[in-house]
């Protein structure tokens, strides 16, 4: 499964797709703009419980520099890649 983020200054979309491309899940959130890392650590291991998947590949997309670091931290300690 790869699962792609795109973190964007409002909003950050979350698409999870099989290999063949066909589309899992979407989601879309508010971007938060400070680097807070209980709720970026919430908010993934709650899609990870909603939707029960574990990507074997993690694209990450981002126009938001402050907060790349603690989303990648977060993803890397909820899905272990």
């Amino acid at each position: 499964m790869i699962l792609t983020l795109d973190i964007g200054n409002s909003t950050m979309k979350i698409i999870a797709y099989t290999h063949q491309d066909d589309v899992i899940f979407e989601r879309s959130s508010k971007t938060y703009k400070e680097p807070d890392e209980l709720f970026y650590q919430e908010f993934f291991q709650d899609l990870k419980r909603l939707y029960n998947y574990q990507p074997d590949l993690i694209i990450v997309s981002s126009v938001v520099p402050k907060i790349t670091k603690t989303i990648i931290q977060q993803l890397e300690a909820t899905y272990q890649v």
